[in-house]
């Protein structure tokens, strides 16, 4: 998988960039054969003012072909990776879930 960091008015540090990493680990690992890429968009929205302000939007290519966005916005920078890795990890496993119920042959009626 392979991973891509952008902020905007967020400074990544190399704290923030490991606490990324784990968290995405933790969410995402049992399913990293199947992600290629991964991007995190960070941003401080309305700067030093503070607030419910600091959002976090992931973008996963997940095989085959399909592309799965989760956008959290919290206070802390670090708490809204968090819940957004947690939830990119959900809907990873629904849209997993939903293509192998596709995929499955329906049973004949006699």
């Amino acid at each position: 998988m392979q991973l891509e960091i952008h902020a905007r008015n967020v400074r990544v540090t190399e704290k923030l960039r490991t606490h990324i990493e784990r968290k995405l680990d933790f969410a995402l690992g049992r399913f990293e054969n199947r992600i290629d890429r991964l991007s995190v968009h960070m941003e401080d929205v309305n700067g030093p003012r503070g607030g419910l302000d600091k959002k976090c939007r992931m973008l996963a290519s997940v095989r085959p072909s399909h592309r799965v966005v989760v956008e959290e916005t919290n206070e802390d920078i670090y708490a809204g990776v968090a819940r957004a890795a947690e939830r990119m990890g959900q809907a990873i496993r629904k849209r997993i879930d939903r293509r192998r119920t596709m995929a499955r042959p329906r049973a004949r009626s006699a």
